[in-house]
């Protein structure tokens, strides 16, 4: 009995020792494997890399950080098969190890050799750890361009009780804020950066405080603008302060640091308001595929704010003085508006790949590809920012203009990634004229349905009511059908109603429609072909459907990588956000 506590510090400190042996020597397996497969990037390169700057910094980061930072050169040959061979030989060499040591373990009885039982244990932990990272990619790991390494992480804070506003100016919440980006700078602490959103016009009046002072509720939920806080932290700087400084300097009143509009009626629970959650969205950044920098920042954005004619969701129940169960339905009008939009990512992981009609493109072509889509040069290279521009693309609920754009890049027969189409997408401004169609007809089903409407229907007919009606929706489909259809006939020569994508293209009238001309590069209207009908379809699914839940449910369907993202927009942020992982975990808590 008194010697089971020394032998137990004893087998306890052989496990250590053992663990940190094969985890060093894991990491050496990419290090040996990367300098046989990269003559440029021999040992001395690894060296002089900014995150590997000297022998010291490289042996602890093998030894405590487990992990171990290598440079690519992004203009080799190969570059994937390069990528995998060294990514894989980690957990190759560990499970070799491994077997090898539960073998000799087991024959030790007939061999002079004598093997502690803690050492086939730190081979199984070690090897378990490989085939987790390298393997299956639960850690982010690699990426095709500038650097690989063998970890970033993403935050936020939502203040579901607007209390957090009003007692002291939100003051508190930053506080709390700060606090969250000093555990997430675990997960690298190079650069940082926060989004929120906020109305483009706060109301005149405070909260009301009495029933003479309460006014008539909005009939559609404010207007809002992003402000995004981004900075590179320094040698001496402690991200999480340096962070929050920032964002008190862009959304904190310069004489009281209280938050802007945190006494409005938009966020308090007093009647007549209370319709708005504030958020704060963020992430701290590791550099895994390019240097730090500003550009490389996190939250990503793509295109800047632009206006579109937009339909508003959810405001029979939340602001147009109606309500869930159909009381009051009256009140609410169904009517588009000119409102800005802007979307902001952050990511965690590689993007690597993007499916459009089940064939899969490398992220520098959907970068490149997503320039002429977007009418947006690149932003910058990483690949986060990619995902921005896939958000942009595909969150079209409510907008017509934006769910004819995502309809013909992904939904046509013919779509496809190419960095130089043959043809021009349509502009901005002709995918808001042909909406000119789509909105009259909507218009024209609301006011035939309200007509026909009995008085047990409880009122006027409302978005809702359309998109969860297959009936309705197959109704609103065929009238765009037929009016789109003779709108593309007039832009064509007499007997040449074709599809100009598939290699016979041939000069329009001059003088018909611009718009109409560029759509009739990509869908027929020929009446045999069912692809304007199901360009419209698609097209009116998007509109109903793509929120900011399903557009991020799409994009992770379709794309290839390691991913932990968050989701905003203009248009949602009243109302939603969406945080996913792929292989990741996630953490959420309440307070109080």
């Amino acid at each position: 009995m008194k010697n089971s506590e020394p032998q137990q510090r004893r087998s306890t400190a052989a496990l250590l020792i053992a663990y940190f042996i094969f985890g060093a020597l894991h990491e050496s397996a990419h290090l040996i494997t990367a300098s046989w497969l990269l003559p440029a990037s021999s040992l001395s390169a690894i060296l002089n890399d900014d995150d590997n700057n000297s022998i010291a910094t490289l042996i602890l980061r093998i030894m405590l950080g487990r992990c171990i930072t290598i440079p690519i050169d992004s203009t080799a040959n190969n570059n994937a098969m390069t990528i995998a061979l060294i990514t894989h030989s980690g957990w190759i060499f560990s499970m070799s190890i491994a077997i090898l040591c539960h073998i000799l373990y087991k024959q030790q009885r007939s061999s002079i050799l004598h093997i502690s039982s803690v050492v086939p244990l730190a081979a199984y932990i070690t090897a378990l750890e490989g085939l987790t990272t390298d393997l299956f990619g639960f850690v982010p790991q690699q990426s095709n361009r500038g650097y690989m390494t063998f970890f970033c992480g993403n935050f936020g804070i939502l203040l579901l009780n607007s209390s957090w506003l009003s007692i002291d100016g939100g003051r508190t919440a930053l506080d709390v804020l700060e606090k969250m980006v000093n555990v997430t700078m675990m997960r690298g602490a190079q650069s940082g950066g926060v989004v929120t959103f906020e109305p483009t016009k706060y109301s005149h009046n405070k909260t009301p405080t009495t029933n003479n002072e309460q006014q008539s509720p909005p009939r559609h939920p404010p207007t809002l603008k992003g402000i995004r806080s981004r900075v590179v932290n320094a040698k001496r700087t402690d991200l999480s302060k340096i962070i929050k400084q920032k964002i008190i300097q862009d959304n904190c009143s310069p004489l009281t640091g209280n938050l802007h509009g945190y006494n409005k009626s938009e966020y308090t629970v007093n009647e007549g308001g209370g319709k708005l959650v504030r958020g704060f969205f963020g992430h701290t950044r590791f550099a895994t595929s390019s240097k730090a920098s500003f550009e490389g920042t996190h939250p990503h954005q793509w295109s800047a704010r632009r206006e579109y004619n937009l339909y508003s969701f959810g405001s029979a129940s939340s602001f147009g003085g109606g309500s869930s169960d159909g009381r009051n339905r009256s009140r609410v009008v169904v009517e588009p508006r000119i409102v800005g939009v802007e979307n902001y990512i952050t990511h965690n992981g590689d993007f690597e790949f993007f499916r459009v009609r089940d064939k899969y493109y490398d992220v520098t072509l959907v970068q490149g590809w997503l320039e002429n889509v977007l009418e947006t040069p690149l932003p910058c290279t990483v690949d986060s920012a990619a995902i921005a521009g896939m958000i942009d693309l595909l969150r079209t609920q409510g907008s017509f203009a934006l769910s004819l754009r995502c309809a013909v890049c992904l939904t046509l027969s013919n779509s496809k990634v190419e960095t130089d189409p043959a043809v021009p997408y349509p502009t901005h401004a002709e995918y808001e004229e042909i909406a000119k169609i789509f909105e009259s007809s909507l218009q024209d089903v609301l006011n035939a349905s309200n007509n026909n409407s009995n008085d047990d229907d409880n009122g006027m007919i409302t978005l809702e009511d359309i998109s969860s009606n297959s009936d309705r929706r197959a109704w609103l489909v065929s009238i765009i059908v037929e009016r789109l259809r003779g709108q593309l006939d007039a832009t064509l020569p007499r007997g040449n109603a074709t599809n100009f994508l598939d290699g016979s293209f041939r000069r329009l009238q001059r003088g018909g429609p611009s718009a109409m001309a560029t759509l009739a590069k990509f869908v027929s209207s020929d009446a045999e072909d069912e692809e304007l009908a199901l360009f419209i379809r698609a097209t009116v699914d998007a509109f109903f459907d793509n929120d900011l839940l399903h557009s991020t449910r799409i994009f992770l369907e379709d794309a290839k990588g390691s991913f932990g993202i968050m989701v905003s927009s203009s248009i949602d942020a009243h109302r939603q956000v969406c945080f996913a992982a792929r292989g990741q975990t996630m953490s959420i808590a309440f307070y109080p």
